[in-house]
C-alpha cells in the first residue's frame, strides 16, 4: 500500500473517535465540493447550495460554534445578516466561496490535522507558539502582524477610517453602516481582507513563507481590473464611493504595478460607457 493510501485509510479509522460536531462538519465539508463542482459554480448554483445546506448547518449551530471560538456571544439574527453578506457585498464568486468556507470552517487547519491523525501537533506550523487554529493561522499568528498591520494602514485609507485587528473580521465588515456611502465602504473592506487571507491561504501549508503587502498588490490590482470592466461593461451600477475607495487603493500601488496597469487598459474612469462606444481611457 503507498504512502497516500495509508494515510487515507488512517483519515477513515479514526473517523470512528470523531465527536458528532466534527462528524457533521466533515460531511458538510464533502457535500459542499460535490455541489459546487455539479452547479458549475453559477448564481444560481452558490443560492441553491446555501438553500440545500439551510438544513444541514442551521444558523445556531454556526452562531455557537463562533460564539465559542471567539468567546464573546453571537446572535443567530447577526449570524444570519453575515451570510447573507456574502451575496450583498461580494460580486467576485470566488470570494464568495472563500467567505463560506470562513463561515462555515471548512479549512482544514493545524488542530483539526492532528485530530485526523495526520500531523504529530496542533501547533501552528508557522511559529510554534499556539494551536494552529483557523483564526490563529489567518489573524493572530505573530508571523502575521506585519502583514496586517501594512493591508489595514492601506484598507483605512481607503475607506477614511480605522481598523483594528480582531477575529471578526474573518465573519463580516467590521465598518459602520449607518452612515452615507457606509455600504460601500464596507464592500470594499470586506474584498480587501478576504484578498489578505487569500494571500495567506496561498502559503497555507509552507512552514517558512510569510505573506508579504507586494502579493497582497498583486492581487488586489488583478481584482481592480475584473471591477473596472465590470462597471465598464454596465454590469453593475456605478458607486462613486466605491470607485473612490479602488482609486485611492491604486494610488498605493508601487510605482511599477501603476505602470503595468496604466499599460494593460487600467484608468481611473469607471464610469459606465454607452453601448457601441469605446471604453475611453488615457
Amino acid at each position: 500500500m503507498r504512502y497516500e493510501e495509508k494515510k487515507t485509510a488512517r483519515h477513515y479509522l479514526t473517523a470512528f473517535a470523531w465527536t458528532r460536531m466534527e462528524l457533521d462538519a466533515e460531511i458538510r465539508f464533502a457535500n459542499t465540493i460535490f455541489d459546487t463542482a455539479y452547479l458549475r459554480n453559477t448564481i444560481t448554483g452558490w443560492k441553491r447550495l446555501g438553500q440545500t445546506l439551510g438544513d444541514a448547518a442551521p444558523v445556531h449551530r454556526m452562531a455557537a460554534r463562533w460564539s465559542a471560538v471567539l468567546d464573546s456571544p453571537i446572535a443567530e439574527r447577526q449570524m444570519s445578516s453575515w451570510c447573507r453578506d456574502i451575496y450583498r457585498l461580494l460580486p467576485d464568486l470566488s470570494l464568495r466561496e472563500l467567505q463560506f468556507k470562513l463561515l462555515h470552517s471548512l479549512y482544514y487547519d493545524d488542530v483539526r490535522w492532528f485530530k485526523m491523525k495526520l500531523a504529530t501537533s496542533p501547533t501552528c506550523i508557522k511559529c510554534g507558539t499556539a494551536d494552529g487554529t483557523l483564526v490563529h493561522r489567518l489573524i493572530t499568528c505573530p508571523l502575521l502582524q506585519p502583514f496586517w498591520h501594512e493591508v489595514l494602514e492601506v484598507v483605512g485609507k481607503c475607506i477614511a477610517g480605522s481598523l483594528r485587528l480582531t477575529a471578526r473580521m474573518l465573519l463580516s465588515s467590521m465598518s459602520p453602516r449607518n452612515l452615507p456611502g457606509s455600504c460601500a465602504k464596507a464592500r470594499f473592506e470586506r474584498v480587501a481582507v478576504l484578498m489578505a487571507c487569500r494571500t495567506i491561504l496561498a502559503g497555507w501549508i509552507e512552514p517558512q513563507l510569510a505573506p508579504t503587502i507586494a502579493a497582497w498588490f498583486g492581487r488586489m490590482a488583478s481584482l481592480a481590473q475584473m471591477e473596472r470592466l465590470d462597471f465598464l461593461a454596465g454590469k453593475r451600477r456605478p458607486d462613486p464611493v466605491y470607485c473612490a475607495c479602488w482609486d485611492i487603493c491604486f494610488a498605493t500601488f508601487p510605482k511599477s504595478l501603476q505602470e503595468e496597469l496604466c499599460r494593460n487598459g487600467y484608468t481611473l474612469d469607471w464610469s459606465c460607457k454607452v453601448k457601441g462606444k469605446g471604453r475611453g481611457g488615457s
